[in-house]
């Protein structure tokens, strides 16, 4: 017995992963990134501020935005007061694994807080990224560069651009900047297009779509279920003209809703997979019932050439996602995110979601925004699936090699096959 868990926890520990879903900015975009930088970018954050930290701030910003608020600031003596709320969290465990493998953070508090930040500067030198990809054994991560548009460019070998196209599908408005400042027209501008016009405005995002494909692009990302529900109506051509033309902001649903089945021909034509935001929500406002999985439903039986990955196993609506896998042949259960939310519901939901679909439609990503969660993410991640490949081996559901077969097909396999063929 010890000896098959062992046998199946060595090759999952060895081998190499294909993360499908990264925000990691590359190391040439930030300088002196400090131990607090990385605390305000982790998952973590959201916890500290669920727990109360800086609630009037919370309250304000809520109030005052609406949906999907900006992170209020705390400050780092707030920040470490709070920590001791969240310790039994799956964030914090993801984060400060990482943290004591390569720094031997274990805990943190305003005595030792300078001491460890001095270390981490010093550490984080040039090539520390690709320093920690290497520990992490993950040879390759699809980067959701969400900070920029339409920006392909990436001279990192580990890193593949995903090209999130919200922005261009959200509103009749072209001036709008949405909350990274990013605007259609300035990418119009960029590229020369006269986007005055509805035909204009297509005319660019068929040819930025186009040119994502040529340069390397792996798939297309839809993100709107942190703005509007994941139910998309068909609109006809005129009524989204119209809504456009007069920049009418009161038809801006009309116009998403073409938009998005203008983007999905468009990856049909192409070969995009698209990925989709199914599910929970970072930060701490938001409507989740908008991101429910069985809104696209109707997108999977319109468009069945396309390949339809649901990032995050649709959590908490995981056995809609999974029905939906099972199902249908375009649909692919993504579990992105997930072992750091909650390492117990993962491992239930992994073994359940190995009973219902076929296991060369099942992939991972860590989602982070900086390496030290992502490493942590990954033995949290390698650590559960090989004891549920381990528990099916002993049941005698799987061989010791049909284990470590599916876990092969997880970590890499599966992505290569949906993404890079």
């Amino acid at each position: 017995m010890k000896k098959l868990v062992g046998e199946i926890k060595k090759e999952i520990d060895e081998e190499k992963i294909i993360s499908i879903h990264e925000h990691i900015y590359p190391e040439r975009f930030i300088e002196n990134y400090s131990l607090e930088n990385i605390l305000r970018d982790s998952y973590l954050y959201s916890d500290l501020v669920s727990s109360g930290m800086a609630r009037d701030q919370w309250e304000e910003i809520v109030s005052s935005e609406g949906i999907d608020p900006s992170p209020p600031f705390a400050s780092l003596e707030e920040i470490l007061k709070a920590m001791k709320y969240v310790r039994a969290t799956s964030y914090y465990r993801a984060l400060f694994l990482g943290l004591k493998e390569l720094y031997g953070i274990e805990r943190l508090n305003e005595e030792n807080f300078k001491h460890w930040d001095e270390i981490v500067r010093e550490k984080r030198k040039n090539g520390w990224e690709k320093k920690v990809f290497e520990t992490s054994k993950i040879k390759m991560a699809f980067i959701d560069n969400f900070w920029s548009l339409a920006d392909f460019e990436f001279p990192e070998l580990y890193f593949k651009p995903v090209f999130r196209v919200d922005r261009l599908v959200q509103t009749v408005d072209p001036e709008l900047k949405n909350k990274k400042g990013l605007r259609a027209i300035e990418l119009a501008e960029r590229l020369g297009f006269d986007i005055s016009s509805f035909q204009g405005y297509c005319e660019m995002v068929s040819e930025v779509l186009a040119t994502a494909r040529k340069k390397g692009v792996v798939a297309v990302k839809v993100a709107l279920a942190y703005y509007r529900s994941l139910s998309f109506p068909e609109v006809s051509e005129e009524v989204a003209k119209r809504a456009y033309e007069k920049r009418d902001r009161n038809m801006d649903m009309e116009f998403s809703n073409y938009m998005m089945h203008f983007v999905l021909k468009e990856c049909e034509e192409l070969g995009f997979p698209v990925l989709f935001h199914t599910g929970l929500h970072t930060r701490n406002a938001n409507i989740v019932s908008n991101s429910d999985p069985k809104l696209l439903n109707t997108l999977f039986l319109k468009y069945p050439s396309v390949n339809f990955i649901l990032l995050h196993a649709g959590y908490p609506f995981s056995r809609e996602c999974a029905v939906l896998a099972k199902n249908f042949p375009n649909v692919f259960l993504d579990v992105t995110w997930l072992p750091m939310v909650t390492e117990t519901g993962f491992k239930n939901l992994l073994r359940e979601v190995l009973e219902l679909v076929p296991g060369n439609k099942i992939t991972w990503g860590s989602d982070s925004y900086h390496v030290e969660q992502m490493l942590g993410h990954a033995r949290i991640f390698r650590e559960l699936l090989s004891s549920v490949l381990s528990e099916m081996a002993l049941e005698g559901r799987l061989s010791t090699d049909e284990a470590i077969e599916v876990g092969r097909w997880i970590l890499n396999e599966n992505a290569e096959e949906i993404f890079l063929k």
